[in-house]
């Protein structure tokens, strides 16, 4: 599936490079299984293991340039997401990030962006859930587009205003 070296996405971390493979006991496990050892590039000193054999939907490899080109393009397109349980909320906003594709993250940061502001106006403040999935949505996105188009996170804020 993936290589030692491969840069890949994976929901929660973003951009990580697999580090090496390694064979690990799985917790409560007689036999060893062979796992990947996950690096973020946004934090050399976090480790995240990765089981080699499983299919996981949370994965995905690095966009490609030309794809971050798209989707720089089409941003102003994409629509906010519309969430209108409100007990569904946190729900939604975990599905999007999980899913690993940035139409859905875009998506969910204008809602929470529309949303803190329809807040700002009624004189109250974020939640917690927003505010914590505003910072990994924001996270999963820019951290990906900026390590394709060798870009800061910052830069790659500035380029979607």
């Amino acid at each position: 599936m993936f290589s030692v070296g491969d840069y890949i996405v994976k929901a929660g971390e973003g951009v990580c490079r697999i580090d090496c493979e390694i064979m690990m006991k799985t917790p409560g496990g007689a036999d060893e299984k062979p796992y990947y050892l996950l690096v973020p590039i946004s934090d050399d000193r976090v480790k995240v293991y990765l089981p080699v054999l499983e299919d996981y939907q949370e994965i995905r490899p690095v966009m490609s340039r030309t794809r971050a080109e798209e989707i720089l393009d089409v941003f102003p397109d994409i629509e906010p997401a519309v969430v209108e349980n409100e007990k569904q909320r946190e729900i939604t906003y975990k599905e999007a990030i999980r899913s690993c594709e940035p139409e859905k993250i875009i998506s969910i940061i204008k809602h929470l962006q529309f949303r803190s502001i329809e807040r700002k106006a009624q004189g109250k403040k974020n939640t917690a859930i927003d505010d914590r999935y505003s910072v990994m949505a924001e996270k999963a996105l820019y951290s990906e587009l900026g390590f394709v188009l060798d870009k800061t996170d910052e830069e790659v804020r500035e380029l979607l205003k």
